[in-house]
């Protein structure tokens, strides 16, 4: 059938037809449903560096670890010029206890279990998702921005990396000046899911999909289409193409 529509059209267009099709209509292969199960988080990574962008993380990483009884890794990676002068490994029991501080001053409510503390020296991002997989951590959780200066270790270029060579999903956290009073994940209410149509995008979907089902949030799932700016006169033409565009953007959500 595929076949003689596909001939009718070769004909119409070699008798000129006027149509403004560039072929037959392709239907696209709808997408197996699959029963949604409830996410399983039993390991979470959140990296820090002393500033408050990581003091949000640190905040968000114990909500979850709380929600889903997980075990909380802290990572600090060190400058290895840095590490270098300071004598390396020797200062290490040093930045374990300034983490330790850091913990008690953020997270004044008790985690199912005693965060683990990790340190490295190297690059940031490679770092963080070697930690990641050797610790088996199904969440990264990180924060948007960091310090400035000769500390400068993670956040912002080194969220970017991470997000480009993990292989699990990545939380960002923006930094806030308010502090985080919420125990865990209960009482979201809903969550924004963007889309693209693409595979990535349908992977994070399912994972939307799944951590909305464990904490009782409604799941939002949102494309949007670039606006056309076109001549005047091209004007009914974009608008009808953009209401075809919107229509199969809703029939593919």
């Amino acid at each position: 059938r595929n076949l003689a529509r596909w001939k009718r059209w070769q004909l119409s267009r070699a008798a000129g037809s006027s149509g403004t099709s560039s072929g037959p209509p392709l239907r696209e292969k709808p997408r197996r449903s699959r029963k949604i199960v409830a996410m399983q988080i039993r390991s979470i990574l959140c990296p820090v560096d002393f500033s408050e962008a990581s003091r949000s993380a640190l905040r968000a990483a114990a909500r979850v670890s709380r929600q889903f009884t997980a075990q909380l890794h802290v990572l600090f990676v060190e400058d290895p010029l840095l590490a270098q002068v300071e004598h390396g490994a020797s200062r290490w029991p040093e930045l374990a206890d300034e983490i330790r501080e850091f913990l008690a001053g953020t997270i004044d409510r008790g985690l199912p279990t005693e965060p683990k503390i990790h340190l490295a020296v190297g690059e940031p991002a490679r770092e963080i998702v070697a930690v990641a997989g050797r610790e088996g951590a199904d969440v990264i959780v990180m924060g948007a921005h960091g310090l400035t200066g000769v500390r400068k270790a993670f956040f912002g270029s080194t969220t970017a990396r991470v997000l480009k060579r993990s292989t699990g999903p990545v939380l960002v956290v923006p930094a806030s000046s308010e502090e985080d009073k919420a125990i865990n994940l209960e009482g979201l209410g809903s969550m924004l899911v963007l889309t693209d149509f693409g595979a990535a995008a349908a992977g994070a979907a399912d994972l939307a999909a799944e951590l909305a089902h464990s904490i009782g949030a409604r799941p939002v799932l949102v494309h949007v289409l670039p606006q056309m700016s076109v001549p005047r006169s091209w004007r009914p033409r974009a608008e009808a193409a953009m209401k075809r565009n919107t229509a199969e953007a809703h029939q593919r959500m």
